[in-house]
């Protein structure tokens, strides 16, 4: 008996009491102190509270039948996520590639084991930061130097040096001096060899700025919401081109020229500049245990790979049946009229349990069944505390270790399971062309900007939000283009960098949601029509 269910029964137990209780007198019937009289209302109020719970399974069942397909991307669960940076040592010599979900274990003091991998690319070099320099500039503004030493040998090509923010620990902190990159960074230059002086003019160097996503790397734009919502600090990032040298070099130093309005109380120094950080999240790609299907059962449990006992399932990649022919998909069941079909048996939390097969020749013909699926540790996070031993799953770089930077972010369930009269009202939001200020801000708040969240409190700092319609010019399809003006209220120099991420996003939810062209307009704002197009300042 679940909590739920047991709050239900209770609340039925006391309804009837207080029922017995008011006919008193001549109006009582039987006496509700009466052992006999307890046990059937107590049948009563269990039978009511497991009706209710019945109806409210079949609502929710029913509403995430009705949801599947148009917003899986808003309820499968966040998983725990995390930062770890690469200490390179004198015996990394050469680059070393990381593509994207490389496999990393994390252990634990207590010899708890979690399997996370990899969010994005990394690029290893030889390449240390021994120390930063700031000085003044000729005129107005600062230079910050970073002294770079070459451990190995880096043949002629260019150089991409990612460095993340790391100010004081602190995510505010950190994302205002990020953000004050950002404003105030004028040029990025390098030296190679030589020291420079205060007023010398270096190589140019291209500066980006949060996450790269690859051409051919299909990531969802509201998952990159709710992901960048979870675990903000992997926005902290930025990467520095260095120019291929016309040389072998040994030293080199990078030059970050700032403008006079840099913050005084912001001081950069070499603890601030964290080179090689990647972030890694709590998700293991891998078939299920295989599937008989005899057609003597609709569901089957779907369990973990060995050996990893503890994992649940995360979400689903694709559902495959063994034929003559080898394996061939499985439609979902608001995809399939009445061929074969799959769908998955949801928890409250949204967790899926088990899985319904639908094969009609099942019986006739048995057939095994693969889920391909991704996995998760729901229980990890809250074991992972003290000092964390990280390395890297299936392969070793010879001269580099791993430490994890700061905690380990829990995982998070979407608030649309536990409302399922929501999850209609947001599927309902699909249909409409253009969203008003209440219902914008309601779906950054599915999306994962609530109290919970860094960027949660932002909401009363966005005034009116007016959208209207014009024609698209040529270059942009033709058609229609969606033209939101949002109106900013004052905002504080230390939250400038929380409300850029917040109407980045803002753009982002925009674009994803609408197939017409967009642009976002902010109003007031410190430069005249200043316009976020591509998720960009213009």
């Amino acid at each position: 008996m679940d909590d739920a269910f047991y709050r239900d029964f209770l609340t039925e137990l006391s309804s009837l009491d207080d029922f017995l209780r008011r006919r008193s007198g001549d109006d009582e019937l039987v006496a509700h102190t009466d052992p006999d009289v307890r046990r059937l209302l107590e049948a009563m109020a269990f039978f009511a509270a497991r009706t209710r719970q019945a109806a409210r399974d079949e609502v929710r069942g029913g509403v995430q039948r009705l949801a599947r397909g148009f917003l899986d991307n808003l309820l499968w669960p966040q998983p725990a996520r995390a930062l770890i940076q690469a200490v390179a040592g004198d015996r990394l010599t050469e680059a070393a590639e990381l593509p994207r979900h490389t496999p990393v274990r994390v252990r634990t003091p207590g010899g708890a084991l979690g399997v996370f991998r990899t969010m994005r690319p990394l690029t290893l070099l030889p390449v240390a930061c021994e120390r930063v320099h700031v000085s003044p500039l000729p005129g107005s503004g600062r230079r910050v130097a970073l002294a770079l030493r070459n451990r190995g040998v880096l043949r002629e090509r260019t150089l991409p040096l990612s460095f993340t923010i790391d100010y004081l620990g602190d995510y505010l902190s950190s994302l205002r001096f990020h953000y004050g990159l950002r404003e105030h960074l004028q040029a990025a230059t390098v030296f190679f060899d030589d020291e420079p002086a205060a007023d010398a003019r270096g190589l140019p160097c291209a500066v980006r700025y949060g996450v790269q996503i690859a051409a051919d790397e299909p990531v969802d734009a509201l998952e990159r919401i709710r992901s960048f919502f979870h675990f903000p600090s992997q926005e902290l990032g930025f990467e520095v081109e260095l120019p291929a040298p016309q040389r072998p070099w040994r030293r080199a130093w990078l030059c970050l020229d700032l403008g006079a309005d840099w913050p005084e109380d912001l001081v950069p120094n070499q603890d601030v500049f964290r080179l090689f950080t990647v972030p890694i999240e709590n998700l293991r790609a891998g078939a299920a245990e295989p599937i008989l299907a005899d057609g003597t059962r609709s569901r089957y449990e779907l369990a973990s790979p060995a050996p990893f006992s503890d994992m649940a399932l995360h979400s689903v990649r694709g559902v495959f049946q063994e034929t003559e022919a080898g394996y061939e998909p499985l439609l979902p069941v608001h995809l399939s009229h009445d061929g074969p079909a799959y769908e998955l048996d949801l928890g409250e939390d949204g967790r899926a349990t088990g899985l319904r097969l639908r094969l009609p020749q099942a019986f006739e013909t048995p057939r095994k069944v693969s889920v391909e699926a991704l996995w998760t540790q729901p229980g990890f996070a809250a074991s992972a505390e003290g000092r964390l031993d990280v390395e890297l799953q299936t392969r070793r770089i010879e001269g580099v270790r791993w430490q994890l930077r700061g905690r380990v972010t829990p995982p998070r369930e979407s608030p649309l399971w536990h409302d399922a009269f929501d999850m209609l009202h947001v599927l309902s939001l699909r249909s409409k062309r253009t969203l008003t200020r209440g219902e914008l801000l309601h779906l950054m708040r599915v999306l994962g900007a609530d109290e919970d969240c860094a960027h949660g409190e932002l909401a009363p700092l966005i005034g009116a939000i007016d959208a209207r319609e014009v024609p698209a010019q040529g270059r942009e399809g033709g058609g229609v283009k969606q033209v939101y003006r949002v109106a900013l209220r004052q905002v504080a120099p230390e939250l400038r960098g929380l409300v850029f991420d917040f109407v980045a996003r803002m753009w982002m939810l925009l674009d994803a949601w609408s197939a017409n062209a967009l642009e976002l307009e902010l109003a007031p704002a410190r430069k005249a029509g200043r316009l976020l197009t591509e998720g960009r300042w213009s």
